[in-house]
């Protein structure tokens, strides 16, 4: 009895001890079960928030790993023909921590006597990023845009935004020094192929910039899916989108010359304007420029796909003819063929004209003439023209066109902007600008390329902005606020700096021009949600012509790549008139006046001239 005791009390004490332990286990599950939850709900972000907040806390600063250290020559060489010697970081980073946001915190405000502002210390050849970096400083739309999307997402580590930010506010400040961009050096250091000891060109410099803010932009709309979208439906709010005041439209059109028939119009969004230069004539201007991009062209042997249509009926109806006559009237080959044709007669009836993917009802493509046409649906913000100054002798020789633009202050995009309806009659233009509006731009600054193709020097002609409000922490304001001068005006090479006459800007020969869109601030917000739907206009040739149905008319829109908000918005054009010409100016001459800098020569600038790779690549 008693061993029967002992055995049932070890019994029940072994059984109690694996309850215990499962307790135990299932009290540790419960535990783990938040912190999981928290890991996998979590953004990266607010964790890299939480962990330095318990590294703070626990004191731990001095253990942190410390990014890669950047080392850069200090020594100041300005462009010449040897290149400079200088040392890339081994890994981008900023000089910022490299897991947090990018302080952008500068102060536009402070109290300072300097008259000019800050230069830029060129780093090995690096006079194209320079002067690209002087000219977008001086657009208030881009820094603006910059502000909204850090302040957004301002636990986000956004490298090309906030450094950039950063740079242009620092060329923004009263300022009589010069300084290195290495953030913005440092997040592009993967680049190579463009950063690096050799002169590049202007152009693709600006436009790595543009893809990776819009790379940086599409990673941000991306991490915002999740749980809350799908508690939306998939439905957006175009309030919390910030667009990009770089990004516009140009819609294109072509028509046969031959049936009339206008296929889908393709839209296509650019950041800036590639413009061809005469090659037999010595001046030009931007208006003749913008007028041969936009003219109504004729293009010989392009496939048609509707007369490829009425051909391949007219073939059936010659097939089934000799079949009948052959005494095939009831054959399973004459049926099949009647009634392709009635199925192709059909589509053309509808206009159901192009398949994606290749055409099988269509046996032999026919070519006619077709006329060709690409006008500006979509006015940026910030206008950025491009002159293509690379052509090419008999003997295959890359040389730089010399070709003298004339361009005003003032710019009326008008004449080269759709309106609230297309036309699709081919000899006539797309639009006219009879809408009673105009879209017009002010010019703010300029990149300018003095040299030969293959070596020569960037600068950057940029106006001055005098900031109204500021929003760093000192000032306190919602904003910053920044407007441009009426006619103050600064040249920019590398690190020399020097005043310049607004007359003198309009003699220079553009490299790269920038214009920003003129608002009216009583109807600034209006033009932002207005919608205009785009309406054809279908016009036929000849009398036999079917004219497509107007519930078929939607099908002549063609949508680019996440284009819905774009093709909404198609067409909403801001506003210009007949654009103005201005007279030929004399060559470029003076470059400063009132020069402040001891480094600034009294009657000129320094221009050295360096080795580079072809200033186009176009």
């Amino acid at each position: 009895m008693t061993l029967l005791l002992k055995g049932l009390h070890f019994t029940i004490t072994h059984i109690s001890s694996i309850v215990q332990s499962c307790l135990l286990v299932i009290g540790s599950l419960l535990v783990l079960i938040p912190i999981y939850h928290f890991l996998t709900m979590t953004d990266k972000d607010t964790l890299k928030n939480f962990s330095q907040s318990c590294i703070n806390q626990l004191g731990l600063e001095d253990i942190m790993l410390l990014p890669y250290s950047t080392t850069i020559s200090s020594k100041e060489e300005p462009c010449h023909q040897e290149p400079c010697s200088v040392s890339y970081p081994v890994a981008p980073v900023v000089t910022d921590e490299p897991n947090l946001p990018i302080d952008t915190q500068v102060c536009l405000l402070q109290e300072s006597s300097s008259l000019m502002v800050a230069g830029l210390i060129n780093i090995g050849n690096t006079c194209f990023l320079n002067s690209v970096l002087q000219s977008l400083s001086s657009l208030p739309k881009l820094q603006h845009y910059l502000d909204q999307v850090s302040s957004k997402h301002s636990a986000s580590r956004l490298p090309v935004t906030q450094s950039l930010l950063k740079t242009l506010r620092l060329l923004s400040q009263p300022s009589n020094n010069a300084f290195k961009p290495t953030d913005i050096v440092n997040v592009l250091g993967k680049h190579r192929n463009i950063l690096n000891k050799e002169q590049q060109d202007a152009q693709e410099i600006y436009q790595l910039l543009v893809n990776e803010l819009e790379a940086e932009t599409d990673q941000l709309a991306k991490k915002q899916g999740g749980l809350k979208d799908l508690l939306s439906f998939g439905a957006s709010k175009k309030t919390d989108e910030i667009k990009s005041p770089l990004r516009g439209s140009i819609t294109d059109r072509r028509s046969c010359t031959a049936c009339g028939y206008t296929g889908p119009l393709r839209l296509e969004n650019f950041t800036d304007i590639h413009l061809a230069l005469p090659t037999d004539a010595a001046s030009t201007t931007l208006d003749e420029c913008l007028a041969q991009l936009t003219k109504v062209e004729e293009m010989e042997g392009v496939d048609c796909a509707k007369c490829s249509l009425v051909n391949r009926v007219e073939e059936l109806a010659t097939e089934i003819k000799v079949l009948k006559q052959k005494g095939q009237r009831k054959s399973k080959e004459v049926q099949r063929k009647q009634s392709l044709k009635a199925e192709i007669e059909r589509r053309l009836n509808i206009g159901d004209i192009e398949r994606e993917g290749g055409d099988t009802a269509i046996k032999t493509m026919v070519r006619r003439s077709k006329s060709k046409q690409a006008m500006i649906s979509k006015p940026p913000k910030v206008l950025c023209f491009h002159f293509v100054r690379s052509v090419y002798t008999n003997a295959g020789e890359a040389i730089k066109n010399e070709c003298q633009v004339v361009y005003p202050e003032l710019l009326d995009l008008t004449p080269y902007c759709t309106n609230g309806s297309l036309k699709t009659e081919p000899h006539l233009p797309m639009s006219t600008p009879d809408h009673g509006y105009s879209v017009k731009y002010r010019l703010m600054s300029s990149v300018i390329h003095r040299g030969r193709h293959s070596y020569g020097h960037f600068v950057s002609c940029k106006r001055r902005l005098l900031a109204e409000n500021c929003s760093c922490a000192g000032c306190g304001h919602d904003d910053t606020t920044l407007k441009p001068h009426d006619s103050d005006w600064f040249i920019a090479s590398d690190s020399d700096v020097g005043m310049m006459d607004a007359q003198d800007v309009l003699r220079s020969n553009p490299f790269m021009l920038f214009y920003e869109l003129i608002e009216e601030a009583s109807n600034e917000e209006e033009q932002e949600e207005e919608e205009v739907v785009p309406e054809l206009i279908h016009t036929p040739i000849a009398e036999q012509q079917q004219q497509l149905p107007q519930q078929q008319q939607v099908n002549y829109w063609e949508e680019s790549e996440s284009d819905q908000d774009d093709l909404e918005e198609l067409l909403s054009s801001n506003k210009p008139a007949a654009p103005p010409s201005s007279p030929i100016m004399d060559p470029f001459a003076a470059y400063t006046k009132k020069p402040s800098r001891n480094n600034v020569n009294s009657n000129h600038l320094k221009f050295n001239h360096h080795h580079s790779i072809p200033i186009l690549t176009q």
